[in-house]
């Protein structure tokens, strides 16, 4: 069973005690290219285990080794406290599983909860393409089992001038409108008006 990489990111505001979110900001991938998604979790202290599945648009596949060996980086929500595990189910399909080696409980209220690598297909057309994470449960330290919706996340292919034009700005956006004024699910292929956290608003060309 291979291990996945933890690794710490920043998350967005938190909700209300025991309203946990999960979170996973757009990932840019070119075709034939290979990207990560990070999954990051805010008011988790409370809970000491997670499990999900994780679904790729089935242009996506999981780039996966069996014989790989797990770490956990220290500042992840996990810290060294829980063993992180994934099986592949498909090729678009993998279940995750963290369990606490020490019936212990996430080390800090936010953080990264697992995050994995993907490839793209080398004839997948530009455009946004969604994944999903399903069936997610979480353990309390006490208490009864804790269960979220779905979270669907979105993965922008494009080319690599567009990728390395804006990922530098990519944390801080907010909301992404196309040029009449509609809202959008992320960055999309052509002029998009993008409003960051700070308030400035700029446009975005996205080749």
């Amino acid at each position: 069973m291979k291990k996945i990489f933890s690794t710490l990111f920043f998350l967005l505001a938190g909700m209300t005690a025991f309203a946990q979110t999960l979170k996973v900001a757009d990932v840019k991938v070119v075709p034939g290219g290979t990207a990560e998604v990070v999954a990051n979790i805010t008011e988790a202290q409370q809970f000491n285990a997670a499990g999900m599945y994780v679904e790729l648009p089935a242009s996506m596949t999981f780039v996966y080794d069996d014989e790989e060996e797990s770490y956990i980086v220290g500042g992840s929500v996990f810290a060294k406290s829980h063993s992180i595990a994934d099986n592949l189910q498909t090729s678009q399909v993998i279940k995750f599983a963290a369990t606490s080696l020490k019936n212990a409980a996430f080390k800090d209220n936010e953080g990264s909860l697992f995050s994995f690598t993907f490839s793209c297909g080398a004839g997948v057309e530009y455009g946004t393409y969604t994944g999903k994470i399903k069936t997610i449960e979480f353990s309390p330290v006490e208490g009864s089992l804790f269960t979220l919706d779905d979270v669907v996340f979105n993965i922008i292919v494009t080319d690599a001038d567009a990728i390395e034009a804006i990922n530098t700005d990519d944390a801080n956006i907010s909301e992404v409108y196309s040029v009449s004024g509609a809202q959008q699910n992320g960055l999309q292929k052509g002029v998009n008006i993008v409003k960051y956290a700070n308030g400035e608003v700029k446009k975005v060309v996205v080749k």
